[in-house]
């Protein structure tokens, strides 16, 4: 017993007397979510660093009723062009924005109270190097009358981007907005096998502007009609039939070359696919050519050559004396 006194006199706490001291157990995690108003910031710092703003944190030295805080901050060595902002008590974060990239900054806070001193807290933050963009522009997905657009990077420091296109080497010019946080667009309702001047630029949230010029090409029209083919409908008569060309086609223009003989040309409506070619020389070759007709677009012919059947010869009969 005694051994035992011995050795609970040499654990003693060393706690004062008189005083009580409550410690209590407070979960970091309740309902499988992270408690973040337990986890506080226990001086001045700085979070969520870019190249032209941080954001500040400190503890909860004050309330709205009890005093207010005076922001300080100015480049390392540029105290005059130190910025002061007047914060409520009940803050304890803030975002500094419109600030210069790759800068080290000198920053204060000074809790101002009525009711006990309290010492102000500082910190040293570097803005980092400013992200150019877009610094490509990259043309992809080129089709007959669209293409695809894409830039790069895209930070987080761009409010929007504006792409102007419009053909060489006219003077159109038109506008495309697009978010942010967006890296590419489709360039729609182009003219067909045309030289496109695009331009991406990039807003940022500053104010200020970066451009950046591409030349884009759409493809060639597919302008040309599809399986033309033959139907024999006599010794001189033959009827030619094709599939319809893609785009907006204003009509067709059909060529018959005789092999002997002049050759004569048809026009039709876009929506006729089909004709009836006459009086051609049978046993003879023919050329026949099908063209479709645009407005800005020259159309490709597409030719192939018939051979007619010969006419069939009449049989004489002769008469033969019976025997």
């Amino acid at each position: 017993f005694q051994e035992d006194r011995q050795d609970a006199e040499q654990i003693q706490s060393p706690l004062p007397f008189g005083i009580i001291h409550e410690s209590k157990y407070v979960p970091l995690v309740e309902g499988g979510e992270l408690r973040t108003d337990v986890i506080q910031a226990k001086r001045l710092r700085a979070t969520e660093i870019s190249s032209s703003s941080f954001r500040l944190v400190w503890p909860k030295l004050l309330t709205r009723d009890t005093g207010y805080y005076v922001l300080e901050y100015a480049p390392t060595g540029e105290p005059r062009r130190k910025l002061t902002k007047q914060l409520t008590g009940d803050h304890t974060t803030i975002l500094v924005v419109g600030l210069v990239p790759q800068t080290t900054y000198e920053v204060a806070l000074v809790p101002e109270s009525n009711e006990r001193y309290i010492p102000p807290q500082t910190t040293r933050v570097t803005t980092l190097e400013e992200v150019i963009s877009p610094a490509r522009v990259l043309i992809s997905e080129s089709k007959a009358h669209s293409v695809r657009v894409s830039w790069l990077p895209t930070p987080e420091s761009v409010a929007s981007y504006q792409v102007l296109y419009g053909p060489l080497p006219a003077n159109s010019v038109k506008l495309l907005v697009v978010d942010g946080s967006q890296n590419s667009t489709v360039l729609e309702n182009l003219a067909a096998n045309t030289t496109y001047l695009v331009t991406v630029s990039a807003i940022y949230k500053s104010g200020k502007e970066r451009a950046l010029s591409a030349k884009a090409c759409t493809q060639e029209e597919n302008s040309k009609v599809k399986h033309l083919r033959f139907e024999d409908l006599g010794p001189s008569t033959l009827k030619a039939s094709w599939d319809p060309a893609d785009g907006d086609v204003l009509g067709y223009r059909v060529r018959c070359r005789r092999q002997a003989g002049p050759s004569n040309l048809l026009s039709v409506s876009p929506q006729i696919h089909s004709v009836l070619l006459s009086n051609l020389t049978a046993g003879g070759t023919n050329k026949v050519c099908v063209k479709p007709v645009y407005k800005n677009l020259p159309g490709k012919g597409l030719c192939r050559m018939v051979r007619m059947q010969p006419a069939s010869q009449v049989r004489s009969y002769r008469h033969r004396p019976r025997a």
